[in-house]
């Protein structure tokens, strides 16, 4: 896949906004760094089978729920998302 494509669809993928009480937007995004190799494991979600993450030897489809969920691009930007929550 083009490096282009890949920007956008992780972009795409990876933001949360929330509208605070005087209609401000907050924005908070989350990232995982990796590489698109050939496919490995389940393929039934998106791009987990040729997505490996930058530190591990297994791609996102070759990994169980739990393991990927806790290095996922969507928790990091949950996680700003509750802390900013918590404070404000």
């Amino acid at each position: 896949m083009p490096k282009p494509y890949q920007h956008i669809f992780f972009d795409l993928d990876r933001t949360l906004w929330h509208f605070d009480e005087n209609s401000k937007i907050h924005f908070f995004e989350g990232e995982i760094k990796g590489t698109i190799v050939n496919p490995r494991g389940k393929t039934d979600f998106g791009w987990d089978p040729i997505f490996q993450p930058n530190g591990h030897k297994k791609t996102f489809g070759e990994m169980t729920k739990e393991e990927k969920n806790k290095i996922s691009h969507r928790k990091v930007a949950v996680e700003k998302l509750k802390e900013h929550l918590l404070k404000n």
